[in-house]
């Protein structure tokens, strides 16, 4: 008896819904490429190059049961949203990066994601869902980004211990105060911090 469970394929209802929102994606002028609820266990074949080619500016991949982005990340370099919420993503692609003109990312609802610093070297990121995520801590590079980020999360994210003295001195260092819009709690030992001095 094997220690892994085999994921169950895809669903048939999953594959006709694919087949028939594939369709309408490559079709329309509509700037979205829409693939959410179709039981998807891996990234259709193509599909990456498929949104660059169709110039497409969201990719929404959300509510399947995928682990990662399979194909070139690169592809993605117009891409402006990119929703992968509800599925089971622990971490980004690597060339994750590359998607440079990512401006929004939903990763909410993929309970075993902590990688949150592989989000921040996405550079013109803004809005970061997090949400039902396992992302617990604050990186510390998160005050030098050029642009402002909004994080958006339902955990009592917390800075890493042992620089709890650092936090103002690294605040007084954003690139820009509108980073401050990370609604994060910021919280040391269950206390909230005491920003006021600011």
């Amino acid at each position: 008896m094997g220690i892994f469970k085999r994921q169950k394929p895809q669903s048939k209802e999953g594959k006709e819904r694919e087949t028939r929102m594939f369709f309408t994606a490559t079709n329309s002028p509509h700037p979205t490429f829409d693939l959410s609820g179709c039981d998807l266990v891996k990234t259709p074949t193509g599909l990456l190059s498929r949104c660059k080619n169709l110039q497409k500016t969201t990719l929404d991949l959300s509510n399947n049961r995928l682990k990662t982005l399979d194909g070139n990340c690169e592809n993605l370099d117009e891409l402006i949203e990119l929703r992968l919420a509800n599925n089971n993503f622990k971490e980004l692609p690597l060339d994750a990066s590359k998607m440079k003109n990512l401006r929004i990312l939903d990763l909410s609802g993929n309970p075993n994601f902590n990688k949150i610093d592989q989000c921040l070297a996405l550079p013109q990121l803004r809005i970061l869902r997090l949400n039902s995520t396992s992302v617990t801590k604050i990186p510390h590079d998160i005050f030098q980004r050029e642009c402002p980020l909004w994080i958006d999360t339902d955990a009592k994210l917390r800075y890493p211990a042992g620089n709890e003295q650092k936090v103002t001195e690294k605040l007084n260092q954003c690139k820009t105060l509108d980073s401050l819009l990370l609604e994060l709690q910021l919280r040391v030992n269950n206390n909230f911090m005491n920003l006021n001095s600011l």
